[in-house]
């Protein structure tokens, strides 16, 4: 760690030995976060709400693309949490959490704060990888 001045200089021991440990947690975190949205659509609910989604945006084939969404949440965060290859999955899901934050998240004015963190969550991860 740099000599960055510290409030509580006698943490830098302690600081220096997490340093390593906070980018796996959060790579872990913001994975398995995501997973479990991928986890209940593929195995649980289905991808329904997806579907009249994408046919309300007029994507179309739209269940061509809701079940990709649905693979990209599951296995891209799998791929991320458990830390296999997880630049190109990383940027997937920023892909994912990008056009998810402009198309239902901004425009309804609520709940975007969670998808701006996962937004820079995963921008760090598939610039470090690892």
């Amino acid at each position: 760690m740099p000599d960055t001045p510290l409030i509580f200089p006698r943490l830098r021991p302690l600081y220096d030995r997490l340093q390593p440990l906070a980018y796996t947690v959060l790579r872990v975190l913001a994975g398995g976060m995501m997973l479990q949205f991928g986890f209940k659509k593929l195995f649980l609910t289905g991808v329904g709400p997806d579907l009249a989604h994408m046919q309300n945006l007029g994507l179309e084939p739209a269940l061509v693309w809701a079940y990709f969404v649905v693979a990209v949440e599951f296995f891209a965060s799998l791929g991320v949490g458990l830390g296999l290859l997880t630049r190109p999955f990383a940027v997937m899901l920023l892909g994912l959490v990008t056009v998810m934050l402009v198309t239902v998240l901004i425009p309804r004015g609520e709940g975007y704060q969670l998808g701006l963190l996962w937004w820079g969550a995963f921008a760090l991860i598939a610039t470090r990888g690892g």
